[in-house]
C-alpha cells in the first residue's frame, strides 16, 4: 500500500482550504453584501455591479493562489515523508478521515485509511510469520481494541505521561491476554467498518501463532458501535462463539446529542443566506458522523456467548450533579452510554468526574478490565504512580 506523504497532505489541504475557507468566506460575503445593497436600493446599480465584479475577482484570485500553494507544497522538501511515521501526521489523518473519510474513500484518495490491525505504528500483515514476529509472547486469548470517531490506534495512550501504562500495555504485561489495536476510516458507515472488523478478525485468528480460545473486544465511542455491528457480519465464523466479553466505553448506543443538534440546525441555517454556507459545511459531514444520530438499537445481532460491559461518564464529583446528568461526558449522555433498550446492559459502570476522552485511559477502567477479563493486572503492575497496596480512587480522573 503506498505511503501517505506530505505531497498528499498538500493536495488535501489545498482542496479543503479552497472549498471550505475561501468558498465559505465568499458566500457569506455575497449574502451579507447582497442584503445591504438590497436594503439601500443599490443592488442593480453601477455600485452594486462593480462591487460584485471586484469581489468575484478577488475571491477567484485567492482560490487560485490557494491551489497554487498546494501544488508548490507537492514540490517542496519532504514530499516523500510518510506522515504515518509522525504522531501529528497520524492524528491529522485520522481527524480528516473522521470528518470526510467517506468522500476520500470514494475518490480513491491515498489519505483514506485502509482498515488494519496495528503494532508499533505499523499496519500488520495477517500471515503467521509476521504475527509471530510481532507477538513473540502471543497467548491463546485476544483482546481487540477499536477506537472512536476521528481517533486512531494511538488514542489509547491518552495522558499516558501522567496516568501510566495503557490498557494494552497492562494486559500484555500480565501475560494472559494478547491485546491488538485496530485502525479504520471512521468517516465511513459504521456497518461497513463492522464488516471490515469481522473480516480482519477472521484473518487474524487464522494466522495467529496459537489456536485462539477466547476473544474480547474493547470499543471506545463509535468503536463500540462498530464492535456491536460486527456480530452480524461474523455470524457463521468459527470464532464468533469464542467472543466472551465486549467492553463498550462511552458508546452512544442511543445516539449522540451533538449530531442530533446539528441535524436539526442545518435546515434552519440553510434558509438564512448569511449562515447557509456554514450549513453546507455541516451538511457535508461524513456518513460515519451521520450514523451517530440514532446509534444502534436492540434489533442488532449480539455476540451470543458474550457478556457486555458498558461504561459511561459524567462531569462533576457525584452522580447527583445536575449538569453531569444534563451533559453526560460532553459528547454522550449517560443513558445512551448505558445501553438501555439496546440489549447490552448486562453490566454497567458509571464514572463520575470524567469526560469522554478520559475513558481512553482511566484507572478505574483498568481495575474493571481486571475484574471483567479475570486478569490479575494489579498483581503484576502497580496502579498509577502509587504502591500496589494503595486504594484506588472512587471518582473520576485525578
Amino acid at each position: 500500500m503506498p505511503a501517505h506523504t506530505a505531497a498528499d497532505a498538500a493536495r488535501l489541504a489545498a482542496v479543503y482550504a479552497d472549498r471550505v475557507l475561501v468558498s465559505t468566506t465568499r458566500d457569506v460575503h455575497r449574502a451579507v453584501s447582497g442584503r445591504v445593497l438590497g436594503l439601500t436600493g443599490q443592488r442593480h446599480t453601477p455600485v452594486g455591479v462593480l462591487h460584485d465584479l471586484i469581489c468575484g475577482g478577488v475571491y477567484a484570485a485567492v482560490g487560485c493562489a490557494t491551489r497554487t500553494v498546494g501544488r508548490m507544497g507537492e514540490l517542496g522538501a519532504g514530499v516523500n515523508t510518510d506522515l504515518d511515521q509522525l504522531p501529528r501526521g497520524r492524528r491529522l489523518r485520522s481527524v480528516v478521515n473522521g470528518l470526510v473519510g467517506d468522500v476520500l474513500a470514494d475518490e480513491g484518495s491515498p489519505t483514506a485509511i485502509a482498515p488494519a490491525f496495528r503494532r508499533h505504528d505499523r499496519d500488520l500483515a495477517l500471515d503467521p510469520a509476521a504475527l509471530a514476529e510481532a507477538f513473540p509472547d502471543a497467548t491463546e486469548r485476544l483482546v481487540v481494541f477499536v477506537h472512536g470517531l476521528c481517533e486512531d490506534d494511538d488514542c489509547w495512550s491518552y495522558r499516558r505521561e501522567e496516568r501510566g501504562p495503557t490498557y494494552l500495555e497492562r494486559l500484555s504485561g500480565a501475560g494472559r491476554w494478547s491485546p491488538i489495536a485496530l485502525r479504520y476510516n471512521s468517516g465511513e458507515p459504521v456497518r461497513d467498518n463492522a464488516v471490515s472488523l469481522a473480516r480482519l478478525v477472521d484473518g487474524l485468528v487464522d494466522a495467529w501463532p496459537h489456536e485462539v480460545r477466547e476473544i474480547a473486544f474493547v470499543g471506545h465511542s463509535m468503536g463500540g458501535l462498530v464492535v456491536r455491528a460486527a456480530a452480524a457480519s461474523a455470524c457463521g465464523a468459527w470464532w464468533s462463539d469464542r467472543v466472551g466479553h465486549v467492553v463498550l466505553l462511552g458508546s452512544p448506543h442511543g445516539g449522540a446529542p451533538l449530531e442530533r443538534l446539528v441535524k436539526r440546525a442545518v435546515p434552519g441555517m440553510q434558509r438564512v443566506p448569511e449562515v447557509a454556507p456554514f450549513a453546507t459545511i455541516l451538511d457535508e459531514r461524513s456518513i460515519g458522523i451521520h450514523d451517530l444520530h440514532d446509534g444502534i438499537g436492540p434489533d442488532t445481532v449480539s455476540w451470543e456467548q458474550a457478556t457486555y460491559h458498558c461504561v459511561g461518564a459524567t462531569l462533576g464529583r457525584s452522580e447527583a450533579w445536575p449538569l453531569g446528568r444534563m451533559f453526560g461526558d460532553l459528547l454522550v449522555l449517560l443513558d445512551s452510554a448505558r445501553g438501555l433498550g439496546a440489549n447490552v446492559d448486562d453490566d454497567f459502570r458509571h464514572i463520575v468526574g470524567a469526560h469522554h476522552f478520559d475513558l481512553l485511559n482511566h484507572p478505574l477502567i483498568h481495575a474493571d478490565l481486571e475484574r471483567w477479563l479475570g486478569e490479575p493486572i494489579e498483581a503484576e503492575l502497580p496502579p498509577f504512580g502509587a504502591p500496589a497496596n494503595d486504594p484506588q480512587p472512587v471518582v473520576g480522573s485525578p
